[in-house]
């Protein structure tokens, strides 16, 4: 949930809004990651209040290297 002036709330975009997750070093596999609200890329004049879902699983595979 993000909070801030109505202006600024009401003309985000969802677009701008991102979860960065530190994924490195990882083992290949199901893994539980968890989200705080530093991890929440948002808008200057806009903050994190809460996060849901606070913890995401991912599978984690090798890809494959294009040359």
């Amino acid at each position: 949930t993000l909070s801030g002036p109505r202006s600024n709330v009401t003309l985000a975009n969802p677009a701008n809004v991102r979860i960065r997750i530190n994924g490195q070093p990882v083992e290949l596999g199901r893994r539980t990651f968890e989200i705080s609200a530093e991890e929440v890329e948002h808008p200057d004049k806009l903050q994190v209040v809460t996060v849901s879902p606070a913890r995401v699983k991912l599978r984690i595979v090798r890809s494959e290297e294009s040359d």
